[in-house]
């Protein structure tokens, strides 16, 4: 045989395998194919929702749309980038496809014994209701509504992410961070007490028309409306669970160095600051003698203030 024959021949071969590969591919489709809307557990642009509630073995969180603010439990305000990251999860999470038939039995009851239930209304009226899981690597996120047995493979598209972990975080790290709700026309007073140096004391004010501090001349309103501003931007690292961590359990025992207390009209706050661990990028506090909480150290630096940092400089 010739090697133009050869060729031929060879072309001849290469188009119908090629031809081959498309029909399966096109049987093949057609046959496993299920027509599901790939949105059936997203929510619509125009959606209005005013609850969600959020259950499963280890969670147990209901969010509430009360007076202009999501709310925690009916305990807490909502910290507004979790809510905007759930929020986003439910408008833009698709169906990626059904989860295999090999597996669909055994994730299905995972879901029904371990699954956490997603439930979200508008008012009494229930929008969505579907159970969510993921496998053990944390790296597929499953969805099965409550009605039926059929469990998807969910996707974000455009991200690699595990959508289930938004699902599985614990009722402090919903809580909003911003934790004083202060500014200059609501603040009453500021009271710092340094407990090692109890020299360093003193008493911020609003007495007539400004600011003042007993014993100090006039202050500089710059700088006092400066303390203020950066009061009201404290924000928590971490809310502690109890026995969470158990080095700052211990040091919880120990005696404060600082304490701040803030009187503001409608609300009252009292952080209590511990001494520093060796090497820890943490400053840890006890607000409103309840809540232990972290900060980072970064953003304590402009609050630990003297008396004298308000004082005018041609005073």
């Amino acid at each position: 045989m010739s090697q133009k024959r050869k060729n031929i021949t060879l072309l001849i071969i290469l188009l119908l395998l090629s031809a081959t590969t498309v029909l399966v591919y096109i049987s093949g489709g057609k046959a496993h194919r299920i027509d599901v809307d790939e949105r059936l557990f997203a929510l619509g642009e125009n959606t209005v929702i005013t609850t969600v509630h959020i259950q499963g073995p280890d969670v147990n969180n209901h969010f509430e749309y009360v007076g202009q603010t999501w709310t925690v439990n009916d305990k807490f305000e909502m910290d507004v980038s979790m809510r905007d990251v759930l929020f986003a999860v439910l408008s833009k999470v698709e169906i990626r496809r059904p989860v295999p038939r090999e597996i669909s039995d055994s994730v299905s009851s995972m879901l029904k014994s371990r699954g956490i239930k997603v439930s979200i209304q508008n008012g009494q009226e229930l929008i969505r209701e579907f159970l969510v899981g993921g496998d053990s690597q944390k790296t597929s996120t499953y969805f099965m509504s409550t009605v039926d047995d059929v469990p998807y493979i969910m996707v974000i598209p455009g991200y690699q992410s595990y959508i289930a972990g938004i699902f599985e975080v614990k009722e402090n790290d919903w809580r909003n961070r911003f934790i004083l709700s202060v500014n200059w026309t609501n603040l009453q007073t500021v009271q710092i007490d340094y407990l090692k140096d109890p020299s360093r004391n003193f008493k911020l004010q609003y007495t007539d028309d400004f600011f003042k501090i007993e014993g100090q001349p006039e202050l500089d309103s710059a700088r006092v409306l400066d303390y203020i501003e950066e009061l009201s931007l404290i924000q928590v690292n971490k809310f502690l669970e109890e026995n969470e961590i158990k080095k700052y359990d211990s040091l919880a025992s120990t005696s404060p160095l600082i304490r701040i207390s803030i009187e503001s009209i409608g609300n009252n706050y009292n952080l209590e600051f511990f001494p520093l661990l060796t090497d820890d990028r943490y400053q840890l506090a006890r607000l409103n003698n309840t809540s232990l909480v972290l900060f980072n150290l970064t953003g304590l630096n402009p609050v630990f203030k003297k008396a004298e940092d308000f004082i005018k400089e041609d005073q």
